[in-house]
């Protein structure tokens, strides 16, 4: 807990009692960061990369006051690593700039028990997932029990063991990566920024290019409002130079209509013009919803795509009931389901889901189990750390089947154990190029069949529901067997 001395208001008054700015988010020079240069991964120290990239000729250098960066773009064919949210998977890309200062202050150093830390600045945000949703969290807040790390290309939770407070005098930098605003040092998952949305639900246009010169009105008028608060009510109470104040609020972008799910970073919206450029067709944009994400089926995520782009944010929409046209959809959506059940197409209904190479599972997830299972049912070892495929909630209409092949197995350590409970056995899993007869027959010769009305909830998905409730009138029953 910091203390603040009790002169310290009185002090602050004094003439050049502040000496610097603290602009918050950054990680120290030492930090290890990997990246991508024209197709070759290597992992440099941060103070290392930026000397680098100094030396190469990809970058335009900016100095602005006791700040430097290295802009980049699509053609400096550099990448860092960072989490894909939408596709649950840590990939390369580009950032927009790298940025570095030097300070004298106290970081804060976060160790977990697998001995993986990084030093940041005490206002620089670590990532939790917290209530379903990946959130920013400050170094020294309670609820900052662990930290995100990459393993082997794989994002691993870690249990934090220590906090530490150190006096650090040096060089920190940091990134800013658009789209995703995160990035890892030393291995370690941390935020960088975030978007600002405004809602002007008074202000009419005609044109999108309307549309465009508003939105530029109202970023300067809001940067403006901002600028004078700051430098009347802050830094000239703090006696900081009025210069230090590198307030700059853009328009990144301009849309017509938006549909947020009350659930950060879930939200979607039409998209008109980008950075000034306007759009033929206006665009629709996903963010957090599961419409490109890899770890839904096809099947869920052409139902969620169909709400939003068709019912949600379908401007040409006019007499007809939203509820008539969700309970369309959805008796639409049933039969495409039941049709690829009669046909065996998981390829479009099954669920995509991985065994990783992590093998230290405390609670295996139900794909792991359903991997488990198939090996056990086929007398193969098809699934294995490493290995994807589909899963789909199934019944076992006779356990005394199953109960006898898991006794008779091999006892390898990817078949089901002896003493597993059967009452586990929800789901199974099929790879990716299954034969579609050996399947049947499987289901067949061990008395299976899809369990339709847990598929169909599955499927029908927590962000799908988010929607619909928030579409729906008092009048509009939810599609079939939401009994939520």
């Amino acid at each position: 807990m910091y203390n603040i001395p009790k002169t310290f208001w009185k002090d602050m008054e004094k003439p050049g009692f502040f000496n610097y700015i603290v602009y918050g988010d950054s990680v120290i020079g030492a930090s290890l960061i990997t990246f991508k240069f024209k197709n070759e991964i290597n992992t440099l120290m941060f103070e290392q990369l930026w000397m680098t990239l100094l030396i190469s000729k990809v970058k335009v250098l900016l100095v602005e006051e006791d700040k430097e960066y290295i802009f980049f773009n699509e053609k400096s064919e550099f990448e860092i690593q960072v989490f894909d949210y939408y596709n649950n998977k840590i990939i390369f890309k580009t950032p927009k700039y790298i940025m570095r200062r030097i300070i004298s202050e106290n970081i804060i150093n976060v160790i977990t028990e697998d001995d993986v830390n990084v030093k940041v600045t005490r206002d620089h945000s670590l990532i939790n997932f917290i209530d379903g949703e990946y959130k920013k969290i400050k170094p020294l807040d309670k609820e900052l029990t662990y930290l995100f790390y990459n393993k082997s290309d794989n994002l691993v939770k870690s249990t934090i063991k220590a906090k530490t407070i150190e006096k650090y005098q040096g060089t920190v930098y940091d990134f800013e990566v658009e789209e995703f605003h995160n990035f890892f040092a030393n291995r370690v998952l941390v935020h960088n920024t975030d978007s600002l949305y405004i809602n002007l639900p008074e202000v009419k246009y005609d044109t999108p290019e309307e549309a465009v010169l508003i939105a530029d009105k109202v970023s300067k008028e809001i940067n403006n409002v901002i600028t004078e608060y700051t430098n009347s009510e802050i830094l000239s109470k703090l006696n900081v130079p009025l210069e230090f104040n590198k307030t700059e609020y853009k328009t990144e972008l301009v849309a017509n209509a938006m549909l947020l799910l009350g659930v950060k970073k879930n939200y979607a919206y039409k998209e008109i013009a980008k950075k000034g450029v306007i759009h033929k067709t206006p665009k629709i944009r996903y963010v957090g919803i599961p419409v490109v994400r890899t770890d839904f089926s096809q099947f869920t995520r052409d139902f969620i795509r169909k709400i939003i782009d068709d019912i949600a944010l379908n401007e040409n929409l006019k007499e007809i009931p939203i509820s008539q046209l969700l309970n369309e959809l959805s008796t639409e959506r049933f039969k495409k389901l039941t049709e690829c059940l009669k046909y065996f197409n998981f390829k479009y209904i099954g669920i995509p889901g991985k065994w990783g190479m992590d093998n230290n599972y405390k609670h295996e997830t139900y794909h792991i189990i359903a991997m488990r299972l198939y090996n056990t049912l086929t007398d193969t070892e098809t699934f294995k750390p490493g290995t994807s495929g589909y899963s789909f909630p199934i019944i076992l209409n006779s356990k005394m089947l199953i109960s006898s092949k898991i006794n008779n197995s091999s006892g390898n350590n990817l078949y089901l154990k002896k003493d597993t409970d059967l009452d586990k056995l929800t789901f199974l899993s099929v790879p990716y190029n299954y034969d579609e007869e050996i399947l049947q027959k499987l289901f067949v010769n061990f008395q299976i069949t899809i369990d339709e009305q847990t598929y169909w909830k599955k499927l029908y998905s927590t962000s799908a529901r988010r929607i619909v409730e928030i579409l729906k009138n008092n009048n509009v029953n939810l599609p079939p067997w939401d009994d939520d």
